[in-house]
């Protein structure tokens, strides 16, 4: 039965991933853009229709001859429909979710994807109640002094730790956000050591570390974000997280600031890239970042 729903999973995957190919090849007259990427989740797909500069000045209706998100996005879901029927397929309208990214807006979204919001701020905040929860599910185990505490902080790494941590090296994270997601982790360290308050006033965030063999949580959030930055590179140049980069880069000189010399709201806008940048500083590396994702797509 096992072997049968990964079936399942895997055939999904390839039909739908031979079915948007087919649609790209039929529908040339879409104009796609060297920017769209179509992204497959089994039985589900998401287009990413890149518009630069196009804003629609017209309503909901579908204008003739119009390149922008709106337009687009109703053309790619009629010729879809028909590609699918072809295919012996059914599209659900009622069920497709229209979305429009903007560089001004997206600061303010509550737009989630795929269970994780688009709002770093509203994301780490959510990572964080979910994590107090779980452990707070399991505080009747992690009281217990019968087990030692590395045994405990072991369990904690694998029962709430990772709802605290999931996904979080795709986030674009301000100081200001990885220091409430550390000030979070010794939280819970201190909680699984049975040191309260007033006593945790006392207790110095090295003596926590100490006493319970981990590190700071940012460490770990740095691995992981260099982490998922090498698997981005190793992939094929065809993949989303590929083309996203170029397009990126493809704006930028070689110390990332844009050509066109841009200043969103007053300030620099966070990305990834950034992060990186500053860390690979840090370290006193001969490389920037930039160098590397510019020599690479």
């Amino acid at each position: 039965r096992r072997h049968t729903r990964y079936w399942r999973d895997w055939s999904s995957d390839v039909c739908s991933s031979d079915l948007m190919r087919a649609h790209r090849v039929a529908n040339t007259e879409l104009v796609w853009s060297s920017f769209d990427v179509n992204i497959l989740y089994a039985d589900d797909v998401q287009f990413c229709l890149y518009c630069g500069d196009i804003i629609p000045r017209h309503d909901d209706n579908r204008v003739d001859g119009c390149r922008c998100g709106k337009c687009r996005a109703t053309d790619v879901q009629n010729t879809l429909q028909a590609s699918m029927r072809a295919a012996h397929m059914t599209l659900n309208p009622e069920k497709t979710v229209r979305l429009e990214m903007r560089r001004e807006t997206l600061k303010d979204t509550q737009q989630e994807l795929l269970g994780n919001y688009l709002n770093v701020k509203l994301e780490v905040e959510k990572r964080i109640r979910l994590a107090n929860g779980k452990l707070n599910a399991w505080m009747h185990v992690f009281r217990r002094r019968d087990i030692s505490i590395l045994k405990r902080v072991m369990l904690y790494n694998v029962l709430v730790k990772p709802y605290l941590t999931y996904n979080i090296e795709a986030l674009p994270l301000t100081q200001d956000l990885q220091d409430r997601l550390n000030e979070t982790h010794r939280a819970h360290l201190r909680k699984i050591m049975g040191i309260y308050y007033p006593r945790s006033l006392e207790v110095k965030a090295e003596e926590i570390y100490e006493r319970t063999g981990q590190r700071p949580l940012e460490v770990d959030i740095a691995e992981r974000r260099w982490a998922f930055f090498g698997q981005v590179l190793r992939q094929n140049p065809e993949t989303a997280a590929n083309r996203a980069m170029r397009m990126y880069f493809d704006k930028r000189d070689g110390d990332g600031r844009a050509r066109e010399g841009k200043v969103h709201g007053g300030y620099k806008p966070m990305a990834l890239p950034t992060i990186l940048l500053k860390e690979i500083q840090r370290l006193g590396a001969g490389r920037t970042v930039f160098e590397i994702g510019r020599a690479h797509v």
